[in-house]
């Protein structure tokens, strides 16, 4: 990974780690788009993903999520091989998301049973033929909508928005419409690759308004605070008035003025007159010697 990229995701991780509290080991969301991605562009997400965010990760995937893939991979007519992304996805964490939805159309089909039962007037045997044939009718539709209701796009998005991702995820997916929506929650980092390069995604505009919220009333008073607002009034005005709180004036002390410091006022040493000390000693005669002349 190029240094660049590197400080980017570094400072985008400190922004979250101060104003949401995200702390080591990372909880990363992954979905099957992701797992389906990395697998062809040969990124070990176990391995990789803790030298990209420098720090511990631990890959989490909910049930709906591992039901999801393993329904694709049991398809007959499927456009892909799942088999690899639900090897995968089984050595991951699994977080219980407790779904268990009820579509539209099991309450629909529960709506036309009762109603054919309550209004036909038959004999006891042919009800209870009838009833078996609704209660087959309306098994063989639940599994069907079930198939449906085991979707990661609905379950992250409910995980996510609960108590504004008070778990703390990371999501890690390819599908553009969740990230979309998952924008709109503050305090949620992104990411997704973009063919071999993973992409943490800037934080969002909810992001950012839940911090200014959040700052703007930390400046604000609190509640313990506003019963001491007529009590610091009035002492502020006493002191403008220059009078204490017994009523006495009182005298601002002036600055006396200080003597320098005495060892920075030593006297300076007298200098000595060399020339007279020069003036006592005879001066040296210097006598050239003469050279001898050959005879």
């Amino acid at each position: 990974m190029k240094i660049g990229r590197k400080k980017q995701i570094k400072r985008i991780l400190k922004y979250y780690k101060i104003n949401y509290g995200f702390e080591e080991p990372y909880r990363l969301l992954i979905d099957g788009t992701f797992i389906m991605a990395a697998l062809k562009n040969k990124i070990h997400i176990k391995e990789q993903f803790p030298k990209i965010l420098n720090g511990k990760t631990t890959p989490i995937i909910t049930d709906c999520i591992y039901r999801e893939i393993e329904m694709l991979n049991n398809l007959e007519n499927k456009k892909a091989d799942f088999s690899g992304a639900k090897l995968i996805a089984r050595g991951y964490f699994r977080h219980k998301c407790g779904h268990t939805y009820c579509t539209e159309e099991n309450s629909n089909i529960e709506q036309m049973t009762s109603f054919s039962t309550n209004s036909l007037d038959i004999s006891s045997d042919q009800e209870n033929d009838v009833e078996k044939k609704a209660s087959c009718e309306t098994s063989d539709k639940e599994a069907a909508s079930t198939l449906r209701t085991f979707d990661s796009f609905r379950c992250i998005l409910d995980v996510i928005s609960k108590d504004n991702n008070s778990k703390k995820f990371m999501v890690a997916s390819q599908d553009p419409l969740l990230r979309k929506k998952l924008h709109k929650v503050p305090g949620v980092p992104l990411i997704y690759l973009n063919n071999q390069v993973p992409i943490l995604e800037q934080p969002s505009i909810a992001s950012y308004n839940q911090k200014s919220i959040s700052e703007e009333s930390r400046m604000g008073l609190q509640k313990w605070e506003y019963p001491l607002i007529p009590s610091l009034r009035d002492s502020a005005q006493g002191n403008s008035n220059g009078s204490d709180s017994n009523g006495k004036d009182s005298k601002v002390k002036k600055k006396k003025q200080k003597n320098p410091n005495p060892l920075s006022c030593l006297k300076k040493k007298k200098k000595q007159n060399t020339s007279k000390v020069n003036s006592d000693k005879k001066k040296r005669v210097r006598t050239k010697r003469k050279s001898p002349t050959n005879s």
